[in-house]
């Protein structure tokens, strides 16, 4: 029996769009955006799992971020606040240390 190894990544990047095209499609205040960032709070949590029970000789990070907000009407590519502002959010795993202030 051959041992199957795990792929390995330096750097792994993901776009996930389906924020985006509900946005523009719906706005960002209404049912349809409630389900899809419930379906992204569900794999973000999958990630968060798999990051939190990395080996603990290995520093992991997760860095979550958008690339524009949004208006009210679901459009952006202004200078706006709205438009302009968007989260950055950083999880790792315990093989990082404390990675307090």
């Amino acid at each position: 029996r051959q041992h199957q190894q795990q792929p390995f990544y330096e750097v792994l990047v993901s776009h996930f769009l389906g924020v985006d095209h509900v946005g523009h499609t719906y706005g960002p205040h209404n049912e349809h955006m409630d389900k899809k960032l419930g379906q992204m709070d569900d794999v973000l949590s999958n990630i968060f799992m798999k990051i939190d029970n990395a080996p603990p000789s290995q520093c992991q990070v997760a860095f979550v971020f958008g690339d524009h907000g949004m208006t009210e009407q679901g459009s952006h590519g202004g200078g706006t606040d709205e438009e302009t502002g968007a989260a950055l959010f950083a999880h790792y795993s315990p093989g990082c240390g404390d990675m307090g202030p």
